[in-house]
């Protein structure tokens, strides 16, 4: 008697997780005999971190061909003169700054065109 109490428990237990598990929602799926079988949903990073990636990779291409079309001698004068500007605009600045990664990019562009 005491084995068939400890399986009850041990179900008991198994069916507590699975719901702790499913809190975020449930998923149902039709497994290939038919029956439905309900999963837990994945519950999603709240931070977004692929976005955030791609925003900064979008940035320096655009720092990048800004540099390129621009000439370093215009682009760097025209960042200067974003320095001596308002608050939003120094900010502006610190962010435009011509980085290792935006030359690196645009040595990398110029190797490919003729």
């Amino acid at each position: 008697m005491t084995s068939a109490d400890t399986d009850f428990s041990r179900r008991l237990e198994h069916i507590a997780t699975r719901r702790g598990s499913m809190k975020h929602g449930i998923q149902y799926q039709v497994k290939e005999d038919g029956t439905v079988v309900a999963t837990h949903r994945r519950s999603r990073s709240a931070f977004p971190i692929g976005s955030i990636a791609t925003l900064l990779v979008g940035a320096v291409l655009f720092k990048a061909f800004l540099f390129m079309s621009l000439g370093q001698a215009t682009y760097e004068q025209r960042v200067s003169i974003l320095e001596t500007g308002t608050p939003v605009e120094k900010i502006g600045a610190i962010v435009m700054k011509a980085d290792p990664a935006t030359i690196w990019i645009v040595d990398q562009i110029e190797a490919l065109l003729p």
